[in-house]
């Protein structure tokens, strides 16, 4: 007469398997989200500073840029610096037309450049 031993194979298959599905699971454990709220930015190591750039100061940067490109200064670090610049939300359009007109300078189309210049100038008064 055969008798069928009890084997222990579907016992240790299960434990395993959940076993690697929670190792799984931890490893690939979504990180803990951020989110901006009123200059500060709120993580799980805690709160970091963001700038806040009223229209104000960003319209003497942007005239600051202006003199610092008719002074001389690299067109390249000058244009690097307006796209790292953090924009108010008002002046998102205005700030995508003077990338243009930086990376034209930085590109070296001076004629494509002077003519964005003309057509800043005469659009935004600010920028006189």
């Amino acid at each position: 007469m055969y008798i069928k031993h009890r084997t222990w194979f579907p016992f240790l298959f299960v434990g395993l398997t959940l076993a690697l599905v929670l190792i799984i699971a931890v490893l690939f454990q979504p990180e803990e989200s951020t989110e901006v709220v009123f200059g500060t930015l709120f993580s799980g190591e805690g709160a970091v500073e963001v700038s806040v750039v009223s229209e104000v100061e960003y319209q003497e940067m942007i005239l600051g840029f202006f003199s610092d490109l008719d002074g001389g200064s690299d067109s390249v670090e000058l244009y690097e610096n307006l796209v790292d610049m953090t924009v108010p939300y008002d002046y998102k359009e205005v700030h995508l037309e003077l990338v243009i007109y930086f990376g034209s300078v930085r590109d070296g189309r001076l004629a494509e450049a002077g003519a964005r210049r003309d057509l800043l100038f005469a659009t935004h008064a600010w920028l006189e």
